[in-house]
């Protein structure tokens, strides 16, 4: 595999049309968006429950990802953020 140049490398696309906010109910009930959960609790609270927020039941994706995906010879999968499973 060969390293990919300055012109094939695409900007990140929002997977869906709407915004969607990542929500996490903790054990001892209190309601967090993920990043406060992540970086003010160091996700340290039992999670009990996540939602999705604005992640409507017909959701789908943008234009431009299907045009990308049909178009893409790799796709790569990342976690919104890569630091989230350590501890």
């Amino acid at each position: 595999m060969r390293p990919a140049t300055r012109e094939q490398l695409r900007v990140p696309l929002p997977g869906l049309k709407q915004p969607v906010t990542t929500r996490v109910t903790t054990a001892d009930g209190r309601d967090l968006h993920y990043q406060e959960f992540l970086v003010h609790e160091r996700a340290a609270p039992q999670v009990v429950a996540v939602r999705y927020d604005g992640l409507d039941p017909v959701a789908a994706p943008a234009a431009e990802v299907l045009d990308a995906l049909t178009k893409a010879d790799v796709v790569v999968l990342a976690p919104s953020n890569p630091g989230c499973g350590r501890r």
